[in-house]
């Protein structure tokens, strides 16, 4: 029984079930149980329905279910994959649906009882043509009810069913209630900082303590196949550090608070992207799509994007809420940028009288750009030392190579050191050339 009071359908349904497990012996006859069967969906898509709108359970839902009607609940006297011409992929109307479910109770009683199985169904198979039947003609019926699209064909709802794999479907209702639970202890960690947060500043302290315990309060619980030598099916485990490897744990988040109506482009990369994050050719990304990058091949056709506001971006724009990730490859650097728009800057004295540039507020943990090779002061040094040797060789010996003849080369400058790291690219050039250099000088000699 629901809270309600008895629902309207249990009793059609138990006296459907026991005709179903009575036998020719009794008085039950086809007739009756498809009687009966009409009695019970009556009672599911109409009266239980309306009861239920009634007492106003649906009252703030978006859709709000319609009962079937007396026709068509009425069943005609073939169903539909009975006619003529029917096909598996015919879409089944309201009163089809509910023939076809008469039908195939129907004909579970009489092929039970002929077999000698009264009341005993086997179990649910999708290679079971009125199993399937029995199923489709009921999820329509609900659909039709409560006006979820699309109606289904018997077809389509035999491939669904064989997608569903019930080992599948248990355990991802045991991890999302293991999820739920993980949730629990966090609220419960957050509520105690909140309170500790209302007092006094020697408080203050001990709030922060209590925003570090999620690691201690939480844990990675894995779901065995096999249970433990004690008989447990979970095994909890500590969290891990978080892995500066890592694509998702090495990203930071940075709040950006500004105008999202009044800032450009060119405003957001140059005070804060370049400004405030130190990014030096970055690339721009607004819901995964590209709309501003920097640095070598980068196309020059998104430079129509710098005069544009914010809001007015492609891929949506940046307004309050957006997450824009910037990359920036040469320095190893990646953050996410949460935006939040504001536009009454007025209201707050302390920013009255600053300009549009000057209202921004930028929070969170800043990223850190990888460390540089220090291969350039090697180098230096390195050159240092051979000059110091050619300025100490004897004048006789320079004397001495003055009779050869002189071949000057000339080399191209080295290319300035791009953030302190020489590309790959580049090494290789500059490798290709020395040696074509020595193979000349050897040769004249």
């Amino acid at each position: 029984e629901e809270p309600s009071g008895p629902s309207t359908y249990m009793e059609p349904v138990t006296t459907l079930r026991a005709l179903l497990r009575g036998g020719d012996g009794d008085g039950t006859t086809a007739a009756s149980v498809q009687e009966q069967a009409a009695t019970v969906l009556t009672a599911l898509y109409a009266t239980e329905i309306t009861k239920q709108i009634d007492m106003g359970r649906y009252k703030t839902a978006a859709k709000v279910p319609a009962p079937l009607s007396s026709d068509d609940l009425a069943a005609d006297s073939a169903p539909p994959t009975a006619r003529e011409g029917y096909d598996a992929t015919d879409i089944w109307s309201k009163k089809d649906c509910t023939t076809e479910l008469v039908a195939c109770i129907t004909q579970a009683y009489e092929t039970y009882q002929s077999v000698g199985e009264s009341g005993v169904a086997p179990a649910f198979d999708k290679d079971d043509e009125m199993a399937m039947r029995f199923v489709t003609a009921a999820a329509n019926l609900r659909q039709y009810v409560f006006k979820i699209d699309p109606i289904q064909s018997l077809y389509s709802a035999k491939g669904i069913a064989g997608n569903i794999i019930p080992a599948i479907a248990t355990t991802n209702a045991i991890v999302a209630g293991l999820q739920i639970l993980q949730a629990f202890h966090v609220l419960r960690v957050q509520l105690d900082a909140d309170e500790k947060k209302g007092s006094d500043d020697a408080n203050a302290a001990a709030a922060k303590e209590a925003e570090g315990r999620y690691k201690s309060c939480c844990r990675t619980q894995y779901c065995l196949r096999n249970p433990t030598r004690k008989g447990f099916l979970l095994q909890p485990s500590p969290l891990a550090d978080p892995n500066p490897k890592c694509f998702v744990c090495r990203s930071a988040t940075v709040d950006v608070t500004l105008d999202t109506k009044s800032w450009t482009m060119e405003q957001l990369l140059k005070l804060i992207i370049k400004g405030q994050l130190g990014f030096a050719e970055p690339t721009i990304l607004i819901n995964g799509d590209l709309v501003y990058e920097e640095g070598d091949g980068a196309e020059e056709d998104y430079v129509c994007n710098l005069p544009k506001t914010l809001d007015q971006l492609p891929a949506g724009g940046i307004r309050g809420g957006t997450v824009v990730r910037v990359e920036d490859f040469t320095q190893d650097l990646e953050v996410d940028l949460a935006f939040v728009h504001k536009d009454d800057w007025d209201a707050d004295e302390a920013w009255k009288d600053k300009d549009v540039e000057q209202r921004y507020i930028v929070g969170g943990d800043k990223p850190v750009a990888a460390p540089v090779a220090a291969a350039a002061p090697a180098a230096a040094d390195k050159a240092g030392e051979e000059k110091k040797d050619e300025d100490d060789k004897p004048a006789a010996a320079a004397d001495e190579d003055s009779d050869d003849d002189e071949i000057i080369i000339e080399e191209d400058p080295a290319p300035p050191l791009k953030n302190g790291v020489i590309s790959k690219k580049r090494k290789a050039e500059a490798a290709a050339d020395e040696g074509e250099s020595g193979a000349e000088l050897k040769k004249a000699k």
